[in-house]
C-alpha cells in the first residue's frame, strides 16, 4: 500500500494502510473516496509520522500534484470526481466511516467541541485511529488552541492502551492473519505518537517531538510488551507538560450551535 494514498492522511480518519473497508471518507474534500489506496491529493497529511519530519516529501508530492484541483489517481493523475455523501449510508461504507460522515456534516458547535473525544478511550482500533486522526486534524495547521490542547490530551491518555483488531476489518495482504493484526496495532500506535510530536511542534515543547530517542531499541524490536511499559514510564514525564495548555493557545470556542449561514468547525477540522 502507498504511503502517499489517501490511507495513510489523516483526513481519511476511519482506514489505514492496514485496516478500514469499503469506500473512505475525506474530511478536506468532503467526498467519499472510493478506492482509497489508489487516490491522493496534493494536500495529503501522513498518518505514520509527523509532520515536522515528513514537511520535505510532503512538499514533493504536493509539487508533484499541484496540477490537480481536487483528488485524482496516485498513478495515472488522472482527476477523481468528488462525491458527497447521501443522506442514507449505501453498502460500500462501512458504520464507523458513516458515523465520521454523519458527526463531519453536523452544524452543532457542542459537537464540534466533542467530535474526537467521541473516538477517545476506545480499544477497538479502528476507532482509536479515527481519534488520532481527528486530533490531528485539529491541531493542523495551527495556531494551537486550547481546544486542540485538550484533544491532544487525550492522545497521551490512549497512548500506552493496547487496542483490539476484528479480522473483518482488516485489509486482504496475503499475510498470516495474526501478523496483519500486529501491523495494525503498530499502525494505531504510530498515528497516536505523531499527534503528540505534531502536539510538540505547535508548542515548542522538544521533549514531546523527539520520543524515538528512548523509544527506538523496542520499537526497532517489535516488542509491543516492552513499548507499552516505555509508554507508561514517558506517560508520567508527559502528562505535567500538557497539564495546562501555554498562554499563546487560543481560547477555546463557545459552547452554542452554529447560526445559519456560519461555519461549523466540524466542517473546517482540517
Amino acid at each position: 500500500m502507498d504511503l502517499f494514498s489517501c490511507r495513510n492522511c489523516i483526513y481519511n480518519p476511519s482506514q489505514g494502510l492496514t485496516l478500514g473497508m469499503g469506500s473512505g471518507y475525506c474530511m478536506k474534500w468532503r467526498s467519499l473516496i472510493e478506492r482509497p489506496g489508489q487516490t491522493t491529493c496534493k494536500y495529503l497529511h501522513r498518518k505514520d509520522l509527523p509532520r515536522f519530519l515528513t514537511e520535505e516529501s510532503l512538499l514533493e508530492h504536493a509539487e508533484e500534484f499541484a496540477a490537480c484541483p481536487s483528488m485524482a489517481d496516485l498513478a495515472s493523475h488522472e482527476p477523481r470526481a468528488q462525491r458527497a455523501p447521501s443522506e442514507n449510508r449505501d453498502a460500500s461504507i462501512n458504520p464507523l466511516t458513516w458515523e465520521v460522515i454523519t458527526c463531519h456534516s453536523s452544524d452543532d458547535r457542542r459537537l464540534a467541541a466533542r467530535f474526537p473525544l467521541f473516538f477517545a478511550g476506545s480499544v477497538d482500533g479502528e476507532r482509536a485511529m479515527v481519534h488520532a486522526c481527528l486530533v490531528r486534524g485539529g491541531l493542523h495547521p495551527g495556531p494551537l488552541s486550547a481546544q486542540g490542547w485538550d484533544w491532544a490530551s487525550s492522545l497521551l491518555d490512549d497512548l500506552d492502551r493496547d487496542v483490539f483488531l476484528d479480522g473483518s476489518a482488516l485489509l486482504e495482504t496475503g499475510t498470516p492473519p495474526g501478523d496483519a493484526i500486529q501491523s495494525a496495532r503498530w499502525e494505531v500506535f504510530f498515528a497516536r505518537l505523531s499527534g503528540l510530536q505534531e502536539l510538540g511542534w505547535h508548542a515548542s515543547i522538544d521533549a514531546l517531538k523527539f520520543p524515538m530517542d528512548e523509544l527506538g531499541t523496542v520499537v526497532a524490536e517489535q516488542n509491543w510488551s516492552a513499548l507499552r511499559d516505555a509508554l507508561g514510564l514517558l506517560k508520567q514525564r508527559w502528562r505535567p507538560l500538557l497539564d495546562t495548555p501555554p498562554a499563546t493557545a487560543l481560547p477555546v470556542l463557545k459552547d452554542k450551535a452554529v447560526s445559519k449561514g456560519q461555519s461549523s468547525p466540524l466542517r473546517e477540522l482540517h
